[in-house]
């Protein structure tokens, strides 16, 4: 029954797409500033799209060549697959941008702010969906045409795949739009493709890791649930396809009940398709969990990760830009003072993050021990399609308010204005929103991945005393700051060089520049776990994992929550280092407990 449930909601998911993206080229327009424009961001797309085919080629091959060297060959195909199963999603979904950036302009030009809310809306709604359709179809496919043992092994590999997509993909896009908002001269507008094609990759990537975590944790979800003669490592494997069709049902329905501006708060009322969709997946879940895990418990764990993720995104609008926790802070006590306190508010509101994950990882291990962890991150990532939708509202609003207030017309009407602060608004608050929910899926997806190193290698009792797994612990904290850094000055410098260069080649040299700073991250997200896995062991590793883990998701949580000041960072790339880190890790655990530690 759950497959007949699972092709259904792809084929759900693929029709639904394809009407939202008929939809959203409806509303396209057709005067000569709309003409323009879908010139000027059509070229911007496919030069940013060009320059990153060859090294995402490039770094795939050399990770799926180190797996089938250190692994064996099935494990480098899998590595492969993943990879391309991932691109052709983001790629497939991303074509929505463009349409949806004019579509949501030419509205808003025309004074139909609601529609152009919803022009931007469903732009990310199509990224989503195809995310989801393609993701679950294969899983379908590889349950339906593989042994339940062999997609189990493969499944880290195939993970590992999808993070060296996102990692060249997410940072990269990330930098080099931050770098173009730094670097764009008055009367222009920001390219906004790296933001919403590095978010897709982001949303890919953790949609598959989260899989990957519930498969690969089957074994344990059996071990503990006492029940092995009708819950087997099959039964619990598969569940993560119940979880995944709930959720596209839930966000096919969500999509079409989002509105564009409640009251006189246009900003309002997107959320409503994720609680939606967070409603009807728990639904779904509950019946499928009697009926395949014998037990309703298995229920509470995916609830408890839908749920720490609707609230921990409804909180977040307190610190949005323009909320009153930032109103009038730091003023008048120098240029700088509002980001200097703002910053402070923001690693403060890590406690909210804090309180709401522990709570949602305590009740999921209560109920279904580390199976149930893996569950939690299923369950809050089940709704990729509705969170995708809030990134991109957040995305292309923004980039409508530039283009109304932009040299693009000649026209000063003072409805312009009014339409680009209206939209200004939306872009902030959903903005901050989306980076809240899209954070704590990411990590909830990579602590669920840990847990599935620390049972495979043995390690659910670590003596942090131990001078290895101590030593593990401070390098992965140090190394989280340094990541960080690295991404932060790789803004700058491609910020530099774009300024340059802009009137000549910006979308080229911008795009040639962000790949610097993708480079180096990706580099570190594999040299530090083999590094320290060959020469300190699985044990200090673990101790790196955790660390590194839970610091970044502060880091990006602090930055997410401080203003406008540090919206264009690209900090939220963190998280697919991170996630990188954590795959590779248990993907090349059995080389790491056959050879690892011989020098410490």
């Amino acid at each position: 029954m759950y497959k007949i449930l699972s092709l259904i909601c792809i084929i759900a998911a693929a029709v639904t797409a394809f009407i939202l993206a008929s939809w959203i080229k409806s509303r396209r327009g057709s005067g000569d500033d709309t003409v323009r424009l879908y010139g000027i961001i059509k070229s911007r797309n496919s030069n940013f799209w060009a320059f990153h085919y060859i090294p995402v080629i490039a770094f795939t091959v050399l990770v799926a060549l180190a797996a089938g060297a250190g692994i064996d060959w099935i494990h480098a195909a899998a590595c492969l697959s993943g990879s391309i199963v991932s691109f052709l999603a983001v790629y497939a979904g991303s074509a929505a941008f463009v349409p949806g950036s004019v579509s949501s302009y030419s509205q808003a030009d025309a004074g139909d702010i609601r529609t152009s809310i919803r022009a931007s809306y469903r732009s990310g709604a199509v990224l989503g969906l195809c995310i989801s359709a393609l993701v679950t179809a294969v899983l379908l496919a590889a349950f339906q045409f593989l042994k339940t043992e062999t997609v189990m092994g493969l499944a880290g590999s195939f993970a590992m795949g999808a993070s060296v997509v996102a990692v060249i993909l997410h940072t990269g896009g990330d930098v080099y739009s931050s770098a173009y908002a730094i670097a764009v001269p008055s009367g222009d507008f920001t390219d906004r493709t790296g933001f919403f094609t590095g978010a897709g990759s982001d949303i890919a990537e953790t949609y598959i890791l989260s899989a990957a975590a519930v498969i690969m944790l089957a074994d344990a979800g059996v071990a503990a649930s006492g029940v092995t003669s009708t819950f087997t490592n099959g039964a619990a494997s598969r569940f993560v396809l119940v979880i995944y069709a709930a959720g596209i049902a839930g966000c096919v329905v969500g999509v079409f009940l989002q509105k564009a501006g409640i009251g006189n708060d246009p900003s309002r009322g997107a959320d409503i398709g994720l609680i939606a969709a967070g409603i009807i997946a728990t639904a779904v879940c509950s019946y499928f969990s009697n009926v395949m895990l014998q037990s309703f418990v298995y229920t509470v764990a995916v609830g408890s990760g839908i749920l720490a993720g609707i609230i921990l995104m409804e909180i977040s609008r307190f610190f949005s830009p323009d909320s009153k926790i930032f109103k009038g802070v730091g003023k008048n006590l120098g240029k700088y003072a509002p980001a200097v306190f703002n910053m402070g508010r923001g690693m403060v509101s890590t406690a909210v993050t804090a309180v709401l994950l522990i709570a949602a990882i305590g009740v999921s291990y209560s109920f279904a021990g580390y199976y149930g962890l893996a569950l939690c991150a299923a369950g809050l990532v089940s709704m990729t399609a509705a969170a995708s939708a809030l990134t991109s509202l957040s995305v292309i609003s923004a980039q409508t308010s530039e283009i109304l207030s932009s040299a693009l017309t000649d026209s000063e009407e003072p409805e312009r204005e009014k339409m680009s602060d209206a939209v200004d608004v939306v872009a902030d608050r959903n903005g901050i929103m989306s980076k809240t929910y899209r954070t704590a899926a990411g990590f909830m997806s990579a602590f669920a991945v840990f847990c599935a190193f620390a049972v495979t290698s043995q390690l659910e009792s670590m003596d942090i005393m131990s001078l290895k797994v101590f030593a593990g612990i401070i390098v992965g904290i140090c190394s989280a700051f340094v990541i960080t850094g690295i991404i932060v000055g790789s803004v700058h410098v491609t910020g530099r060089v774009a300024r340059r260069d802009m009137g000549r080649s910006d979308d080229e040299t911008g795009s040639t520049s962000s790949l610097r700073g993708a480079a180096m991250p990706a580099v570190i997200a594999i040299a530090f776990p083999a590094l320290i896995g060959f020469l300190s062991g699985p044990a200090s590793l673990a101790g790196f994992l955790v660390a590194v883990i839970s610091t970044s998701l502060f880091i990006v949580t602090g930055f997410n929550n401080s203003g406008r000041y540090l919206e264009n960072t690209a900090i939220q790339s963190l998280a697919s280092v991170i996630k990188l880190m954590t795959v590779f890790s248990v993907a090349f655990l059995p080389v790491f407990i056959e050879v690892g530690g011989f020098l410490f």
